[in-house]
């Protein structure tokens, strides 16, 4: 039984003596000059996990959703949040709303809201495209968001839905039925949702039910890579410790 009074939800332990051993915890080059050892293999394995083309990892949400935003603040684009999104992609939001992108939200998991405030964007002379920002799981409802409601929405303009799925990535999977409330796997709520699509990203945390210090922003192969070769914390910050890895 997942406890959910704690952020470890799987009860997952990282005893000193279970890990690989290593020499140094960072190589002291920032990630976009030489990624920390294994970052590769363990980016793969979290995009294989959660379903996805690709991913690239971060040292927490925040770093990732600070550059997220900082790249999305250059394009011409809306952002609409849930307003009972997870304070850490709020903190990314603020910089782009900061440089002047046009930021509103949306009724807590309420897709026909969201569908009317599209909507009214969709006759202006100067259309943008809507970046859509949920969490996956909501733990102050217990709910998945209506991620399939969302997605027509945004393909249909252009857009991308943004997804902090840190709650759900390692707790929910594949297949929920009787006896298995949370699905297989793992995979996250896409999975759980059973949906998938080339306009999704995902950010998500390792440090819920892994218990890593660790997290990964995925989604499709070219997407990820504009990320990585813009990201500005994978250049002026220290890269994820050797000893991150789960």
């Amino acid at each position: 039984m997942p406890g959910f009074t704690s952020a470890l939800y799987l009860g997952l332990g990282h005893a000193h003596a279970a890990l690989r051993p290593w020499q140094k915890l960072t190589s002291g080059m920032p990630a976009a000059l030489a990624p920390p050892e294994g970052a590769r293999a363990v980016a793969g394995a979290l995009a294989g996990l959660a379903g996805l083309e690709a991913a690239v990892l971060g040292t927490s949400t925040l770093h990732l959703f600070w550059d997220l935003f900082g790249q999305v603040r250059r394009w011409p684009v809306r952002i609409l949040a849930d307003a009972s999104l997870y304070p850490v992609g709020r903190w990314g939001i603020e910089r782009a709303a900061a440089a002047g992108v046009e930021v509103e939200t949306f009724p807590h998991q309420d897709a026909v809201a969201l569908a009317r405030q599209l909507a009214r964007g969709d006759g202006w002379p100067q259309r943008r495209a809507p970046v859509v920002v949920t969490d996956g799981l909501c733990m102050d409802c217990g709910r998945v968001a209506p991620l399939g409601r969302y997605l027509p929405l945004v393909e249909a303009r252009g857009g991308w839905l943004v997804l902090d799925d840190s709650q759900a990535l390692g707790l929910l999977g594949s297949g929920p039925g009787p006896g298995r409330p949370y699905g297989c796997g793992g995979s996250g709520s896409p999975a759980f949702l059973g949906i998938a699509s080339p306009r999704l990203l995902t950010l998500s945390s390792l440090a819920k039910s892994f218990g890593a210090p660790l997290a990964m922003l995925g989604g499709p192969r070219e997407a990820v890579r504009r990320f990585a070769r813009q990201s500005e914390t994978r250049v002026y910050s220290s890269p994820p410790a050797v000893a991150a890895r789960p």
